[in-house]
């Protein structure tokens, strides 16, 4: 029994010191490759600097973005041989000037950023360069870091926009397992890694055009370290074969990608000469005759024209005729003066989008011109034609017309709002007061034929016919007027509650009239009576 202990005490010794020995050999190997024949340690010193280089190719001036890049102390310093990392450094200025190493060979590197295959506004710098240490001598290293990977921007052409209301894009190259997606409204850089010979970047587009129409497509360009792609998006030339993609280097095209070239059907209206759609007229020949009389008031419905144009709209010719095609006004709304801006509006209450030129699209509502043309006669005839010239070396022209017959407009009438009609006031009573808000309900008086004249006269007080626009009655005024519409403000403390009872404590009746002439010249007069007595 002892002497089975005793085997075991020595076999425990035994493998302590055989590892004792291992290590001990390991260390004189390792010594030994750092010493001369003449037992001295072989070592050298490296002199190390670095340098920032933050411009792009691609572009004529630096990123904004990238200015905390410029800063060397913020890098981190890795030196390494093939055995392993030899010292690291999380900061520039945390490494000494100069660094003793053993002789040999090494590989520093310098980085700031995450290395990773592709994500938003994640630029990567780094610089490498190898170098040797020898015995008893400084080695000068200098390494300049640079943008590692690649930059991407995407913008979208004002024909793309209007062509197509939503869209989504999926860009991936091979170093990535799923793609980055670059949904509507996304304006962030993209940053992909790449290699120095060029890596392909595929894009896949998911397009929903103006008409709810879901399209694909796909393109693929090249990228590449250091640089900034700009791309982009647009319709083609004249806006009918597909999807082009302009690649731009150094702010000069350096490709451009066109995608699916052929006419989707949704882009067939682009091809050729200008569209023009009004749903209320249904136009679809050049000439189309509209006989029926159709009632035009303030509630008509709308009238809403579109023009969808592949070669860019030029000019947008409204004519309008009376019923012997005598011309009465024409106007070019896509290059209105201002002169003719107010006069459409003063004229017509229309207001022309404020960009048209150079647009592939534009739509505006006609309902106030048309409105505006009621009542000028008995029964008037019309006639309304749309042009729309391209911009295109040779334009194509496109004229659409319709007739319209719009009734004479209905006579010329007064609401009194809270105005009191036949009612009787005890004077110096509250009642009177509790009229309001007779001030906050105007008087409204319309002639939608136009109004010519309108006149107002007191009875009681002693007020003859007066012409309301060059009114001078206390507590009486304008609200607001225009062509075919005046508003009366009457302020009651001013006038209404200072109404007296006659002479002897008699009963007294007031009268407000109004006298209206629209420019059909037909006559409407209408009143409001009210008897005020003693207390």
């Amino acid at each position: 029994m002892e002497k089975k202990r005793f085997l075991e005490g020595d076999n425990k010794r035994f493998c302590v010191v055989s590892r004792l020995l291992c290590f001990f050999c390991l260390f004189i190997g390792i010594y030994a490759c750092q010493v001369d024949e003449d037992g001295v340690v072989n070592k050298g010193t490296l002199a190390f600097r670095m340098n920032v280089d933050t411009a792009l190719v691609g572009v004529s001036t630096k990123a904004s973005d990238l200015a905390d890049f410029k800063d060397v102390n913020s890098y981190a310093v890795t030196i390494a041989q093939d055995s392993g990392v030899v010292a690291e450094y999380s900061r520039f200025d945390k490494m000494p000037a100069e660094l003793e190493l053993g002789a040999g060979a090494y590989t520093i590197q310098v980085s700031k950023g995450t290395e990773t295959a592709a994500a938003f506004d994640a630029p990567y710098f780094s610089g490498k360069k190898e170098f040797t240490i020898v015995k008893d001598m400084t080695t000068p290293v200098e390494v300049t870091a640079a943008m590692a990977n690649s930059r991407v921007t995407i913008d979208y052409s004002d024909d793309f926009l209007q062509t197509y209301k939503d869209y989504t894009l999926s860009l991936k190259t091979n170093k990535m397992e799923l793609p980055l997606v670059y949904e509507k409204g996304e304006s962030r850089p993209m940053y992909f890694l790449s290699d120095a010979s060029g890596t392909k970047l595929e894009i896949a587009m998911e397009l929903v055009n103006v008409y709810g129409k879901t399209v694909n497509y796909t393109a693929t360009t090249t990228i590449k370290p250091k640089q900034w792609a700009k791309l982009t998006v647009r319709t083609d030339e004249k806006g009918v074969n597909g999807i082009a993609i302009d690649v731009t280097l150094n702010d000069e095209t350096k490709e451009t990608i066109y995608v699916n070239i052929g006419i989707p059907d949704f882009m067939e209206k682009l091809k050729g000469a200008p569209y023009i759609v009004c749903d209320l007229f249904k136009w679809e020949d050049t000439n189309v005759s509209m006989e029926e009389p159709t009632e035009y008031a303030k509630d008509t419905k709308a009238a809403k024209v579109v023009i969808t144009s592949g070669g860019k709209i030029n000019q947008v010719l409204l004519t309008i005729k009376d019923g012997s095609s005598t011309l009465i006004n024409q106007y070019d709304l896509a290059n209105l003066t201002e002169d003719q801006i107010k006069d459409l509006a003063d004229n017509y209450g229309f207001s022309a989008p404020e960009k048209m030129k150079g647009e592939m699209q534009a739509e505006f509502d006609l309902k106030s011109v048309i409105a505006s043309l009621l009542g000028k006669s008995e029964d008037s005839y019309y006639e309304l034609s749309l042009t729309v010239v391209d911009a295109l070396p040779t334009p194509n022209r496109t004229s659409k017309s319709v007739r319209i017959t719009v009734p004479a407009a209905a006579k010329p009438k007064v609401s009194w709002g809270m105005f009191p009609n036949n009612k009787t006031f005890e004077q110096g009573t509250l009642e009177i007061k509790l009229i309001t808000p007779l001030s906050d309900v105007p008087v409204d008086i319309e002639a939608l034929a136009g109004i010519k004249d309108v006149a107002i006269s007191i009875v009681g007080i002693g007020v003859e016919e007066q012409d309301v626009f060059t009114l001078d009655i206390p507590g009486i005024a304008i609200a607001e007027s225009s062509a075919s519409r005046v508003k009366m403000k009457y302020s009651v403390d001013d006038w209404f509650n200072k109404l007296s009872c006659g002479d002897n404590g008699t009963a007294k009746t007031y009268m407000v009239k109004y006298k209206i002439t629209d420019k059909l010249d037909r006559v409407v007069e209408d009143s409001r009576s009210f008897t005020v007595t003693p207390p």
